[in-house]
């Protein structure tokens, strides 16, 4: 399903968007322009090898997944990354429509941990995608539940676009916010299901 949604039928990939965004927020050493470095990008969840391969004279994308469908995408688990080798490592970091489909409440946290301290600080930006319907129609989570997770986590919202009516939600967070709190530190909403909404709802949650 989530290669059919990358079909141009039905819109194409998300990495438009990111694209779109990019230039205006990397830092002054990196980008298109003659003279700066290319931008190093970690492509979580990928289906297709070439998502970037149009940007490749900027971009430098290594795409990987659970299971990979070819021979370019590595065939990686984002949470077993050496968290010492990948430390400050990455430019920008897409995690489109990656965290939803993670069954772990808690490993989705992990993951938007591990996201922060492989991204180069401040200047590390995460591309974030989730199905409107894990922030709109939660029992728990809403966009000011998820603000605050990561705020927790390191991360400041710098654009965020979401159109009415529309499937996905789509933001870009940057790496500058205080380092992610100890968890002796997080406050008990942060860790523990709680019911923001009551009703006919999903139960998407994000826990750190």
């Amino acid at each position: 399903m989530s290669i059919i949604g990358q079909g141009k039928d039905r819109g194409g990939g998300t990495e438009k968007v990111l694209i779109n965004w990019l230039p205006q927020y990397l830092p002054p050493n990196l980008g298109k322009e003659e003279g700066k470095k290319k931008v190093n990008l970690l492509e979580v969840g990928a289906l297709k090898p070439d998502n970037y391969d149009s940007y490749s004279s900027w971009i430098s994308n290594t795409p990987i997944d659970l299971r990979s469908r070819h021979p370019k995408i590595i065939e990686q688990d984002f949470l077993l990354l050496d968290p010492v080798e990948n430390r400050e490592k990455w430019d920008v970091i897409s995690l489109s429509l990656v965290i939803n489909f993670v069954p772990s409440p808690h490993d989705r946290g992990k993951m938007l941990r591990l996201a922060r301290s492989f991204l180069k600080s401040p200047t590390g930006l995460m591309f974030l995608a989730l199905p409107s319907a894990c922030i709109q129609n939660s029992r728990y989570l809403d966009r000011t539940r998820l603000g605050t997770l990561l705020h927790a986590t390191g991360f400041r919202i710098v654009v965020e676009r979401c159109k009415a009516g529309g499937k996905i939600v789509y933001l870009l967070c940057q790496a500058d916010a205080p380092y992610p709190l100890d968890r002796s530190e997080l406050p008990s909403e942060l860790t523990t299901k709680r019911t923001l909404r009551e009703g006919n709802r999903n139960n998407f949650a994000i826990l750190l």
